[in-house]
């Protein structure tokens, strides 16, 4: 990753634009984004080398009912999205470094726990545990990436694609990886093998990574102005349009993801393996897709990309709604989906990085960051009701609903997109920066 970095001229530890520069110049830039790029690549390769492990806990914990996993998930992700409230002004205000390590350490000990589990209870707590340590870590991420580069550095962007490019990467190794090691040890050696992983990280950020200071003196801020951030944040109709968006879009995500296996499954008789396969083929071009875009995003006009990626992402759940029952057409539209995903997200985190001021970056992060997380935990209910509504498995009806639905969805979304980041609807600025998403 380094080499790549200095590839596109990045000299980012002399940089004259990062923040507290005193403190700094002596940062190795590649270093960070190593951290934080390894940071979001284990934290979602746990979220996503699940499913496959459940299989094996299912069998040592003989459990029979697929609800009892269910509420696995759905615990991590109430964890995770309620840890929001508390990890931005957090980040914002006691310390932007010592709230990452803080999440990362509870991380890597929800996963020794996990592995350790002596029973089901056991390993549901420990999942809980799991959501706290991942959403507090995963809001931090991205705003450190501003705060520590600024949103003045010309290639944020870039920087941004390589750390969220993380989260597709994982869809390349996650579920070969943890399919591989339960049919090989066992589901406890995957949690094993993510926290000491952590761990080794964790040492790296504790070594390299600094505090970043703000403008405004956290010390002398009281609890009370530390919740009234979010109620400003709340209070701007561009803040709040933008946040919600998140809820459609990883909403919509969710219902790819569990739509396309399920497909995949009774349509082709595909098995695990198999369906791990399309994703990763899919997750590569995602990966490398993710790291284009938020490189042409600091090139192109930012706002104006995301919004033909939206049209690109739109047209292809209604085609493939359309479209002939072909395994080919499905890798193609499963690959185009989340291409244009990928590469919108990066896009976004840096639009998104620019609406407010540093001093609540962290909160405003937060906020899309719970918004997500129901989008997560809502989608695969919407799904399992239309299939089952549908009668799916016994009739394959449903499919074209569910892609039509999803496809809506994302109009939705870009509406509220639209509106949220044109900035002659509002007359709303922050404390300190001006709405910049048009370069």
């Amino acid at each position: 990753m380094s080499k790549l970095l200095n590839n596109w001229g990045i000299s980012m530890g002399s940089n004259k634009n990062l923040e507290n520069s005193n403190n700094m110049t002596n940062i190795n830039g590649h270093v960070v984004v190593f951290v934080l790029f390894s940071l979001q690549f284990l934290i979602i390769l746990d979220s996503i080398m699940i499913s496959p492990l459940m299989i094996g806990v299912m069998n040592d914990f003989n459990i029979n009912n697929t609800k009892y996993i269910g509420w696995l998930i759905v615990g991590y992700g109430i964890a995770s999205g309620a840890t929001a409230l508390i990890s931005g002004p957090l980040y914002d205000n006691f310390g932007k470094k010592k709230t990452l390590i803080l999440g990362a350490s509870i991380f890597i000990l929800s996963q020794l726990c996990c592995a350790l589990s002596p029973n089901y209870k056991c390993l549901f707590l420990s999942r809980g545990l799991t959501g706290v340590g991942a959403g507090i870590t995963l809001v931090c991420i991205v705003p450190y990436v501003l705060d520590f580069f600024t949103y003045k550095y010309k290639k944020i962007g870039l920087m941004i694609g390589i750390i969220t490019s993380a989260i597709y990467l994982c869809c390349v190794f996650g579920i070969p990886l943890s399919t591989y090691v339960s049919d090989k040890y066992s589901w406890r050696y995957g949690f094993g093998i993510v926290s000491l992983s952590t761990l080794v990280v964790l040492i790296l950020a504790i070594f390299y990574l600094k505090e970043i200071k703000t403008s405004t003196d956290a010390s002398t801020r009281k609890i009370n102005s530390i919740i009234n951030d979010f109620k400003i944040l709340v209070s701007r109709k561009r803040i709040l349009f933008f946040s919600i968006n998140w809820f459609f879009l990883l909403g919509t995500n969710s219902v790819v993801m569990i739509f396309f296996s399920q497909w995949l499954s009774k349509q082709y008789g595909y098995s695990i393996t198999e369906i791990g396969h399309v994703f990763v083929i899919s997750g590569l071009v995602s990966f490398l897709n993710s790291i284009f875009f938020g490189y042409l995003g600091d090139k192109v006009d930012k706002r104006k990309s995301v919004i033909m990626l939206y049209i690109i992402n739109t047209l292809a759940f209604f085609f493939y709604g359309y479209s002939p029952s072909i395994i080919f057409i499905d890798v193609m539209m499963l690959t185009i989906i989340m291409a244009s995903s990928s590469a919108r997200f990066s896009l976004l985190y840096s639009i998104g990085g620019e609406m407010v001021e540093a001093e609540r970056r962290g909160s405003f992060f937060a906020l899309q960051h719970i918004f997500a997380q129901f989008g997560v935990g809502l989608g695969p209910f919407i799904v399992g009701y239309l299939l089952s509504y549908y009668n799916f498995l016994e009739t394959n009806n449903g499919y074209r609903e569910v892609l039509l639905g999803s496809g809506l969805l994302l109009i939705l979304s870009l509406f509220l997109f639209a509106i949220s980041t044109n900035k002659n609807l509002f007359n709303e600025e922050s404390s300190d920066n001006k709405f910049a998403v048009e370069q």
